[in-house]
């Protein structure tokens, strides 16, 4: 598929936010939406690129931005681990 720059920032926010559906409950976070950069390009837009691993800077900080103006904790893959005994993915420092 071919994309712009207002499609998949809108693309973005509906994924990051349907979230909210798991963790609004009991303040328990039972879901970390996981967003992965593969390649950042100075093209201006989306559809001037054909590789659909791309990202432009203005999309980037679109995206970063939403996420610090919407109370998102930003964390890096470090910050996660896997406890064996659960079978499940924790925040390091968190109980």
């Amino acid at each position: 598929h071919e994309y712009n720059n207002a499609q998949m920032f809108q693309k973005f926010t509906t994924a990051v936010n349907s979230l909210n559906n798991y963790n609004n409950k009991d303040g328990i976070v039972r879901a970390i939406p996981i967003i992965i950069y593969h390649t950042i390009v100075n093209y201006p837009d989306l559809s001037d690129s054909n590789r659909p691993i791309d990202t432009t800077l203005n999309l980037f900080d679109a995206e970063i931005k939403y996420l610090y103006d919407n109370g998102f904790k930003v964390l890096t893959m470090a910050d996660l681990r896997y406890d064996t005994n659960s079978k499940s993915l924790y925040i390091q420092g968190t109980s």
